[in-house]
């Protein structure tokens, strides 16, 4: 009898809507307040952030990398987004705490006397005891390279045809020739002995322009101009210079003799141990090496982007990149040294805190408890995944619908053909997908496609009865008979939306906009952030989470939302945890990050 007036009902939450039964809810979104300013990034363990949000994958983070230098053979540091500062000592990587959240693309040193650079005039200073401090640098232009000519001496330049000298006491500003416009940016250092090459860019209405520029007791002097690419330049042991970029450009800095570098893509990142010894690296994991003949192609065994390569000797080379990317070359060959798939991850959901799946573009990983290990669909692009009581439920790209259950994974087909971005389980084998042109129902044995629904990218009920979907044209609300627009909510585009209860429901959206339900009407909520949320969960009426645009974690403790620091600017995408347990959250570029109960 029980299982008949189930049916019954969830046949009735399955047919077309009518005409509504009940006047629609009108509320007002008012804007968000201004994110509260964050503390500094104080790290609290090896690789993880001072609120305890810490990286699972990818391995040991996956921050884009824009910078390596190689201090020893056992002790390297990388730095790159959201001021990261990676370091690598005999065996181990671990976070140095930096007082700064900036993109840093440039390090440069010794043990001794390190400096980062990077975005908005960031300098920071590194003594040997490992402790980071910033240094003013009186502009907010982007720098971009630096050198360090001595253990107090150093030199940076950036955007703005800039070059800031440190001669122990203060910072100053070098005077370039006049032939420099005013607009070029100053992208790349390199020295040899005494004497400091800098690689000026501009971009014009139709080609690029490039200068080099050497530097010596005399001051700055233009070597030469050229109007084609070029990323990166180096110095090698018998003083010639090579430009990196589409192809490799030999010389003395005024003539050039262009080499192919033998790859498809541009190579802009360049490094020397020898005049017959020279690396160059770019996109997808391009290689190619200068054996004082010629240039000869490689390939990382992962395609992602290398930004730059420093090594200590022709067997000990370094190269980083996006995502996080380390790979390291010895005498026998390259080797990614980071670990982790970089595709995106859309969803996370498990039936038990030892049965955990995150889901993504061609990809899905599985946590038994212990690790994170490549496992399940990757034919599909799939954008979220839920649980219901013993199975689990997949939604992607083209229609795709996987379900999991008994240990296995199948295929469905859904009836739908366009993406559908979101999915609600009401038991094992009743579900809801929802999208931006379709809907699709499983009606216990097959799915059907559902007509005349609201454009939605996320759905949740607490019955079949009592139900809500968002999307670009608002939230709505599911009685039982009709689906009902919720008057006021269309001047936000809404992405996800769960509720504690039938009387406890949020919503979240564009520009940080958060609703909450109360069981009678919807009213805005103070977020702490501007940034697009894009999925809400929680493990109960005090335990909210919502993540979104720029790694942004918003967590809701039953009195307001408070920002987290997450570590990353990469898009979360999706959050998930175990009663009492672990909380997970997934994201572009394979990022996986877990915050632990306290």
């Amino acid at each position: 009898m029980k299982r008949t007036v189930l049916l019954a009902l969830f046949s009735s939450l399955l047919a077309c809507g009518g005409e509504a039964s009940a006047p629609a809810t009108t509320i007002v979104v008012a804007p968000p307040a201004p994110p509260v300013t964050p503390p500094p990034p104080v790290r609290a363990g090896p690789l993880c952030t001072y609120h305890g949000v810490c990286w699972a994958s990818p391995f040991p983070q996956g921050n884009a990398l824009h910078a390596v230098r190689a201090l020893a053979a056992d002790r390297v540091v990388a730095v790159g987004d959201r001021g990261t500062v990676l370091a690598w000592n005999a065996g181990a990587w671990a976070f140095e705490d930096t007082p700064s959240r900036e993109r840093l693309l440039d390090v440069a040193g010794t043990a001794d006397a390190l400096i980062a650079v990077g975005e908005h005039g960031t300098i920071l200073h590194r003594e040997s005891d490992a402790h980071w401090s910033a240094m003013t640098s009186g502009t907010e232009a982007t720098l971009h390279a630096a050198v360090v000519l001595e253990p107090d001496d150093f030199l940076c330049v950036g955007d703005g045809a800039l070059a800031l000298h440190w001669d122990g006491s203060a910072w100053t500003r070098e005077t370039l020739p006049p032939e420099v416009p005013v607009d070029m940016s100053l992208v790349a250092l390199t020295r040899h002995g005494a004497a400091v090459y800098a690689l000026g860019a501009r971009r014009l209405e139709t080609t690029e322009e490039r200068i080099v520029l050497a530097r010596d007791a005399g001051g700055w002097r233009v070597l030469s101009s050229l109007d084609r690419d070029a990323g990166s330049l180096c110095a090698l042991a018998d003083g010639s210079l090579v430009l990196s970029g589409e192809s490799a450009r030999h010389g003395d800095g005024i003539t050039w003799r262009e080499r192919a570098f033998g790859s498809d893509r541009p190579l802009d990142a360049i490094w020397s141990a020898a005049a017959d010894d020279v690396w160059a690296a770019g996109f997808d994991g391009r290689l190619a090496h200068w054996d004082g003949h010629a240039w000869h192609r490689d390939q990382l065994e992962a395609e992602l982007d290398v930004d730059d390569l420093d090594g200590t000797a022709a067997d000990d080379l370094w190269a980083v990149g996006e995502h996080g990317l380390i790979a390291h070359r010895d005498a026998a060959g390259w080797t990614i040294v980071s670990s982790g798939p970089r595709n995106h991850l859309e969803g996370i959901a498990g039936l038990s805190a030892d049965d955990v799946w995150a889901l993504g573009d061609h990809v899905s990983l599985h946590y038994d408890g212990h690790a994170w290990s490549l496992s399940g669909p990757d034919d599909a692009d799939l954008e979220q995944i839920t649980a219901s009581a013993s199975a689990l439920w997949a939604v992607g790209g083209d229609g795709a619908i996987r379900r999991y259950a008994s240990g296995t994974w199948t295929s469905e087909p859904s009836g739908a053909t366009t993406k559908l971005e979101g999915i609600w389980a009401i038991d094992d084998t009743h579900a809801i997908a929802v999208g931006g042109s379709e809907w699709s129902q499983r009606d216990g044995s097959a799915w059907q496609p559902i007509a005349d629904r609201p454009s939605a990218t996320g759905i949740w009920g607490a019955s079949p009865t009592s139900a809500w979907s968002v999307g670009g044209g608002g939230v709505a609300r599911w009685d039982g008979t009709t689906w009902t627009p919720v008057a006021g909510t269309e001047s936000s585009a809404w992405f996800g939306v769960w509720g504690a209860s039938e009387n406890d429901v949020w919503a979240v959206g564009s520009g940080g906009h958060i609703l909450h339900f109360d069981g009678t009407s919807w009213s805005p909520i103070e977020s702490n952030t501007t940034q697009d949320l894009v999925h809400v969960w929680g493990r109960s009426a005090s335990d909210v989470w919502a993540v979104g645009l720029h790694g942004t974690i918003v967590h809701y403790d039953g009195t307001r939302w408070r920002w987290r620091d997450s570590g990353t600017d990469e898009l979360l995408h999706s959050v998930w945890g175990t009663p009492g347990g672990d909380t997970w959250l997934v994201g572009h570029g394979g990022t996986v990050l877990r915050v632990s109960p306290p």
